[in-house]
């Protein structure tokens, strides 16, 4: 569990920045939850600007992740969400909320076809 040691209002850096530690040592499991782009998501909206922006950011830790640890990577999420008057909800039997992306990367097989 993380706190905002730094208060800038999400424990996605300090997320990021145990999992970098972690790889020091590389583990042969290692799970991240960034979890930011729901917060923005319920407050903003999923595809608000605000949530855009920090799916960009998590898209720049992730990208590092993977620079240094080598082990296969999937990214998932835990759910989907819609946008309800500014806002954004899920749990509902909706297509949005029910859609969970899954992308498998296996990099010693993305490092052979270099």
């Amino acid at each position: 569990m993380n706190i905002d040691e730094n208060k800038n209002g999400t424990i996605d850096d300090e997320i990021y920045n145990c999992a970098m530690k972690e790889i020091q040592n590389p583990p042969h499991i290692l799970l991240v939850h960034f979890h930011s782009y729901d917060d923005f998501g319920h407050k903003y909206g999923p595809g608000s600007k605000e949530a855009l922006n920090q799916l960009g950011v998590l898209d720049f830790y992730i990208k590092n992740i993977m620079k240094k640890y080598k082990g296969d990577v999937i990214i998932t999420s835990d759910h989907g969400m819609h946008d309800v008057e500014g806002n954004g909800e899920h749990g509902y039997f909706l297509s949005s909320d029910l859609y969970i992306p899954i992308i498998e990367i296996n990099q010693a097989e993305e490092a052979g076809a270099l």
